[in-house]
């Protein structure tokens, strides 16, 4: 429901299920004066984060949510690099922008175990 009326693709990173695949949910409530901050803390986190974004040698691992909500990530490979890129910290940005030069496979990865304390 949320994501026709936002049609921001950091909506990922705030409503998700509990599974350890996903973002973390936010320990504060959304409101009119903080949604911007919430929401770019939350990309800045998951795709910083080896649940979100991992690069392996050639090969760059994401998390399958880029590839099940792929139109709200831009809907090509690009354009879903390009929004990594701008949430990523700068060791990870480099990777990146290298991968985006010398194109290897992105594989898409999810795990789906209760993202629960032990």
């Amino acid at each position: 429901m949320l994501r026709p009326i936002w049609l921001d693709p950091r909506i990922h990173y705030a409503v998700n299920c509990a599974s350890y695949g996903c973002p973390n949910l936010a320990a504060t409530a959304f409101t009119a004066n903080n949604m911007e901050q919430l929401l770019t803390a939350g990309a800045y986190a998951y795709i910083n984060h080896p649940r979100g974004v991992t690069v392996k040698g050639d090969d760059l691992e994401v998390s399958s949510i880029y590839k099940w909500y792929a139109e709200d990530f831009g809907d090509n490979d690009q354009a879903l690099i390009e929004h990594l890129k701008r949430y990523a910290k700068p060791q990870l940005k480099q990777a990146l922008q290298s991968f985006q030069q010398n194109p290897g496979d992105i594989d898409f990865e999810y795990d789906w175990r209760l993202n629960q304390s032990e």
